[in-house]
C-alpha cells in the first residue's frame, strides 16, 4: 500500500515536473517601477517589482534579479533580499489570475542620471531543476537624482538680497515701453520716437507718451560649467549645481519669475534644449532641477557663447545671475561689460567660494 502511495506521488511529481516545464511562459510579466523619476538626494524613495500571472495555472517558481546601481543603496527586505553585489534577488510562487507587489526602500547617495538594468524573469520548473527566461519585462529606465541646495549660507543670502535691491533701484530709472499711461508736453528733451502724433495733430500742441516704471523684475540664471584654466574638478561641479540649486529655491520663494541656460552636457535628455524659457512654479523649478540632475560635468559649447545668448534672448535692463564654477576670468568680465551696455544687472557667483564651507559642514 505505502508503495503504491509513493509510487502515485512519483508520477504525479513527474507529472507536474513535465507540465512546469512546458507551461508557456507568456503569461508571466514583471514591471518595475518607482515612486517618480525625479528624486531627491539622500532622500528614501520606493522601487516597486511587481509579478503577474495572467493565466489560468499555478507557477510554482518564479524567479527575478536585478543589479542596482551603487550610488542607489537598497534596504532589502526578507521577502526580497539583496545580495552583497547589490542584486536584487526575488523568488515566489505565483497563483493563477494573481499579482505580487513588492515595495523596496533604496536611498540615492549622489546626484546623477542612473539606467536602471531591465530585470531578468526566470520561470522554474515544479522541482527547481531547471529555469526558463521570461522575456515580458518592462522596466522605469532611468531614474534622476537632483542635486541638494547648499548648506545654510548667509554669504549667498546676503549676495542675492543685495542683487536684488539693485534691481529694485534700477527699474525705476527706466520707463517700460508697454506700460502706457497718458501723454503730456513735449518739453525738447524727448526722443522724436516717444511723440504722440494722434494726439499732437488734435491742436494741442506736440505730445509725448508717458509710460510707466516696470512693475516687474525679469531675471535670468546661467550655469556657465566650462573649465578654462586649471583641470575639471568633481567636487567643485556638485558645489556649483547645489549653489544653483540654492538661487532658484531662493527666486521662487521671492516669487520671481527667471529663465534658465546652462552650457552643461545633460545626460539622456530628451531634448537637446539647455534653454527654460522664463517662468515660475513647481513644474517650472522641477524641470530645471532634472537638467541640474542629468548634467554630467562636460561643456557643449563656450561660456562666451551662452552669455551672449542670454543677452539676446532677454535683451536689456534685465537682473542676471551668473554661476560659474571658478573666480571671474576675462571672459566673464567681457560679459559684465557687455550686460552694463544694455543697462542690465549682472551678479557673478563662484561656485569656489562655497567649496571650503561645504566640505567642513560634510565633516
Amino acid at each position: 500500500m505505502i508503495l503504491a502511495v509513493f509510487l502515485v506521488l512519483i508520477a504525479l511529481c513527474l507529472v507536474l515536473e513535465a507540465w512546469s516545464r512546458t507551461a508557456a511562459p507568456k503569461a508571466l510579466s514583471a514591471t518595475v517601477t518607482a515612486d517618480k523619476r525625479l528624486l531627491e538626494q539622500g532622500v528614501p524613495f520606493h522601487l516597486n517589482y511587481t509579478l503577474e500571472n495572467t493565466g489560468s495555472l499555478p507557477r510554482f517558481d518564479v524567479h527575478i534579479n536585478q543589479y542596482t546601481p551603487s550610488s542607489l543603496v537598497p534596504e532589502g527586505s526578507a521577502e526580497a533580499p539583496f545580495t552583497a553585489e547589490r542584486v536584487f534577488d526575488w523568488r515566489t510562487p505565483i497563483g493563477p489570475k494573481r499579482k505580487h507587489t513588492v515595495r523596496i526602500e533604496v536611498t540615492g547617495l549622489s546626484r546623477g542620471r542612473y539606467r536602471i538594468p531591465v530585470c531578468s524573469l526566470y520561470q522554474g520548473d515544479f522541482l527547481g531543476l531547471l529555469e526558463t527566461p521570461v522575456t515580458r519585462v518592462l522596466s522605469i529606465g532611468e531614474l534622476v537624482i537632483c542635486p541638494r541646495p547648499l548648506s545654510d549660507s548667509p554669504d549667498l543670502s546676503s549676495a542675492l538680497g543685495g542683487f536684488f535691491g539693485d534691481l529694485s533701484v534700477r527699474r525705476f530709472l527706466y520707463q517700460d515701453p508697454v506700460l502706457f499711461i497718458g501723454c503730456r508736453e513735449y518739453t525738447g528733451q524727448e526722443p522724436m520716437k516717444q511723440i504722440a502724433w494722434s494726439r499732437s495733430a488734435r491742436g494741442q500742441g506736440l505730445m509725448v507718451r508717458e509710460m510707466d516704471h516696470t512693475a516687474t523684475y525679469r531675471v535670468s540664471v546661467i550655469f556657465d560649467v566650462q573649465v578654462r584654466t586649471g583641470v575639471f574638478e568633481k567636487e567643485l561641479f556638485e558645489t556649483a549645481c547645489r549653489m544653483v540649486r540654492s538661487v532658484l529655491e531662493f527666486l521662487e520663494n521671492k516669487g520671481t519669475a527667471y529663465a534658465f541656460a546652462t552650457n552643461a552636457r545633460c545626460a539622456g535628455a530628451i531634448t537637446d534644449s539647455r534653454y527654460v524659457p522664463e517662468g515660475i512654479g513647481e513644474r517650472h523649478f522641477l524641470s530645471i532641477l532634472e537638467l541640474l540632475g542629468r548634467a554630467d560635468g562636460h561643456c557643449s559649447f563656450s561660456g562666451e557663447d551662452l552669455m551672449d545668448a542670454a543677452l539676446y534672448r532677454q535683451g536689456g535692463r534685465v537682473g542676471i545671475i551668473c554661476c560659474t564654477l571658478k573666480e571671474p576670468d576675462d571672459t566673464v568680465r567681457r560679459f559684465v561689460s557687455k550686460a552694463s551696455l544694455s543697462a542690465s544687472t549682472v551678479l557673478i557667483l563662484s561656485a569656489v567660494d562655497y567649496l571650503s564651507d561645504e566640505e567642513e559642514k560634510a565633516s
